[in-house]
C-alpha cells in the first residue's frame, strides 16, 4: 500500500491518477488494460 500511497498526481494520458493514506479511490475512471512481460498492449 505504500507504493500505491505514493502516487500522487500522476499523469497517464487523460487520467490523472491520485493515491494518498486517506483517498484509495485513485481516480474516477475505469478501464481495463493488460501489458505484457514486454511491454505490449493486449487486446
Amino acid at each position: 500500500m505504500k507504493a500505491l500511497e505514493s502516487v500522487s498526481n500522476y499523469g497517464v494520458g487523460d487520467c490523472v491518477l491520485d493515491f494518498s493514506p486517506t483517498n484509495r479511490i485513485g481516480s474516477q475512471n475505469v478501464g481495463m488494460a493488460v501489458i505484457s512481460r514486454d511491454g505490449r498492449l493486449l487486446h
